[in-house]
């Protein structure tokens, strides 16, 4: 059960689409509201036997000319109490499947093929 738990935090990591240590430096202080709604919602996925989540994520960058650049993509993470995880991240960006079966952790980069 504390393998799944880390495992689930790394997926909400791809979910976010980083680690989001900058943010969290700039803003240390976090409302106890937004806290308690947190806790809530990871007591209530642990008490499920399996669940699903469907992300469509967007990401931008500004370029040194000022150019913003988007970028999008398509997550799904899939997890199975006790032991199950799969996390499919397709994006402009990466093509990466993540996958837990108990005992093993498997990351597999799929590489896109360049457009003719």
């Amino acid at each position: 059960m504390k393998a799944l738990s880390r495992l689930l935090i790394v997926a909400a990591v791809v979910l976010a689409g980083g680690t989001g240590t900058g943010r969290a430096q700039q803003n240390s202080l976090i409302e106890p509201e937004a806290m308690a709604a947190l806790t809530k919602m990871g007591g209530y996925l642990r008490s499920l036997k399996a669940f699903q989540v469907d992300a469509v994520t967007s990401a931008e960058d500004v370029l040194e000319d000022g150019q913003k650049v988007q970028f999008g993509g398509v997550t799904k993470l899939l997890a199975r109490m006790p032991d199950r995880l799969f996390i499919a991240v397709d994006s402009d960006r990466q093509n990466r499947d993540y996958v837990y079966d108990g005992k093993t952790f498997m990351l597999r980069a799929n590489r896109a093929s360049p457009s003719a």
